[in-house]
Parts: C-alpha cells; structure tokens; sequence
C-alpha cells in the first residue's frame, strides 16, 4: 500500500465485508498474524482467524441492519511503515432485545508490503437507544 488512495479502497473493501458479514473477504485484508486491538484496553485479537470469529461471535451472528462507513484522515508511507488513520461510523441492531447501538470512532491501520492490514487499532464510542441515530451525511 501506497498511498491515500489505495488506503480508501482498503476502508472501503472493510466496509462492505463487514456490512454483508462476509468473513473470508474481511479475512483477506488482513495479514495472516495481524494483531487487532478493538479497544486500547483489551489485549489484542491474533491472527485472521481470531478478527474474523470475532465479529461472526459478536456482531454477526446478534445483529442485523448492518451499516458502516470510514473515511481515510491520512495516510503515510516510508521506509519503516505504511500507516492510515481513518474515522469510522457504525449502527446495528441488536437481538433479541431490539437495541440499536450506534458508534462513532477511529481507526488505525498498519501495512506490510502485500497491502495487509498487519495491525489493527480502534477508538470508539458508543451509543445504545431504541431507534437508529445514523446519518448518510459524510463523516
């Protein structure tokens, strides 16, 4: 991964995977020994096997209305690391007792030359209400 450009299609890639609860398309984004911190105070999930389990155990297999969206912040790339950091949006519906969870947060990205996301950081807030609060503005 290269650029700014390149990281976008990487969010966007994400964001359909997870919205169809499609594991082995999320799986390839990521390397197989990645190292994904869902919040800075849980240790971190490792391996694809461990990030994708957990969103089917998670969020997939308790959830419908599925809606998200990132947008790259910024990108850089030298000779140690390729880096993006993104703001992300989100929105479920949760079973079975019909609670919608909306979250707004940030992400950041770490690649490996193939364009694998090797380490996977996430900030996020949440909000638990009986009706969605999504907006299709941009982030």
């Amino acid at each position: 991964m290269t650029s700014m450009t390149e990281f976008q299609a990487w969010l966007d890639a994400f964001t359909t995977h997870w919205v169809n609860g499609d594991s082995p398309g999320l799986a390839a984004l990521f390397s197989e020994d990645v190292h994904c911190y869902l919040t800075p105070f849980d240790p971190p999930l490792i391996g694809r096997e461990d990030v994708t389990s957990y969103w089917l155990d998670t969020v997939w297999s308790r959830a419908s209305s599925a809606r998200f969206n990132a947008q790259a912040i910024t990108f850089e790339r030298n000779d140690l690391h390729a880096l993006g950091y993104a703001r992300w949006r989100a929105s479920l519906l949760m079973h079975p007792n019909e609670t919608h969870i909306d979250m707004d947060g940030v992400l950041l990205a770490q690649f490996n030359d193939e364009g694998e996301c090797m380490a996977y950081r996430q900030w996020w807030h949440q909000h638990q209400s009986a009706a969605p609060h999504w907006t299709d503005e941009p982030i």
